[in-house]
């Protein structure tokens, strides 16, 4: 008698365990699946990015003689360096004197900018760490300078902390810095990303959708997090995070066109210079990047200027320093690496990515020999298209 009631009471306890067991995997097939629902949706975007409704516009004019980049106006401060090698004259006359002529387009994201460089129409671009990471991984690419160095953020329209996310509506840019930030911030706070309901979106719609209730926090760069700190007096960022920008090309078009890769990184060192002369020209560069924003996605830019021009200058603009990719970025265990790893585990990039892959993508040696030769590379003279 009493081994059946041990039997019985054993039974009972592997029932309950058994109970557990399928909950938790229901909860977790759920979250799978709604994230995969938004996935697939993003995918889809990704792989018919050709048919964008913007980009689907752009005129590539594929040439051997014509160099298409990719950029970001809503990437500060990259948004306000572009807006300026557009209009910089030396630029374009170092590079008519190769044969040369060069077109800048807009994108929301490094992911995107990293589809039309697979596919060819463009040679280079400008994209965050984890886009730069994909691209390093998926294609073959050259990454000689640092574009950006500051925070990412994660803004929430009440003040909670990121535990508090759990089964919240979360807004990022899929495949970005802002993505890699988010699911970064919900490790350290243990939560599965499966728990959270994920809404990629453009960085142009998570303010306006935070305010409108939409989602429930967003993760994104500047200055989409001024933006909504600034239109709603709910909204607060909860988590910060440190982030850097890169722009890169494809090997075979740095291989074969050194000399032209070597005036667009000059023209980008002259921007900076420009800028860090006189407030005053990052005031002028932020009215041209207002602008292009207004041109680009079809409204102005929610954000006054001179907020534009303080982010810039506590990012690289504020720095003294050549804009080197960071020694310890290209060390085992630093940032890039631990980056990459935690995305090789998650499986955004391959689970047999090799590191070594990385690392052969990134030197800060050609910014050294520009940096070393300011007269051939015109450093330290400025004649940019005012009007």
């Amino acid at each position: 008698m009493g081994s059946t009631l041990r039997i019985d009471l054993k039974l009972k306890q592997i029932s309950l365990a058994l109970l557990k067991t399928v909950c938790l995997l229901t909860l977790f097939i759920t979250g799978c699946t709604e994230i995969s629902d938004q996935q697939s949706k993003s995918y889809k975007l990704k792989s018919d990015l050709s048919d964008h409704k913007i980009y689907k516009t752009y005129n590539f004019l594929k040439s051997d003689r014509l160099i298409n980049i990719g950029t970001q106006p809503m990437y500060m401060p990259t948004g306000l360096i572009t807006e300026m090698m557009k209009r910089d004259r030396i630029l374009k006359s170092n590079l008519s004197d190769l044969g040369f002529r060069v077109q800048f387009f807009s994108f929301f994201k490094g992911n995107d900018i990293n589809f039309f460089l697979k596919s060819g129409e463009l040679a280079g671009g400008i994209g965050g760490d984890m886009p730069m990471l994909r691209a390093a991984v998926n294609q073959d690419i050259f990454a000689p300078i640092l574009m950006q160095l500051g925070e990412l953020s994660i803004v929430a329209q009440n003040h909670i902390s990121v535990a508090d996310l759990k089964g919240k509506r979360i807004g990022y840019p899929y495949g970005s810095n802002a993505h890699y930030t988010l699911l970064n911030a919900l490790e350290k706070s243990g939560i599965n990303e499966f728990l959270i309901k994920h809404a990629p979106m453009e960085i142009d719609e998570l303010p306006a959708a935070l305010k409108n209730g939409d989602i429930d926090a967003f993760a994104a760069w500047e200055p989409a997090p001024s933006i909504a700190l600034n239109d709603s007096k709910n909204a607060a960022v909860i988590y910060s995070g440190t982030s850097s920008g890169y722009m890169y090309f494809s090997r075979a078009f740095y291989e074969n066109n050194q000399d032209a890769v070597q005036h667009i990184l000059a023209a980008v060192l002259r921007a900076v210079e420009w800028m860090q002369a006189d407030v005053k020209n990052s005031y002028i560069a932020a009215s041209w990047l207002l602008k292009e924003v207004a041109d680009f996605t079809g409204e102005e830019l929610q954000i006054p200027i001179q907020d534009l021009v303080k982010l810039a200058a506590n990012d690289i603009i504020g720095r003294s320093s050549l804009p080197l990719i960071p020694e310890e970025y290209l060390q085992m265990s630093g940032p890039l690496h631990r980056e990459f790893i935690f995305l090789k585990e998650r499986h955004k990039i391959p689970p047999a990515s090799e590191w070594q892959r990385v690392r052969d993508s990134l030197d800060y040696n050609l910014l050294k020999a520009i940096d070393a030769n300011p007269e051939k590379y015109l450093q330290h003279q400025f004649n940019y298209l005012l009007k």
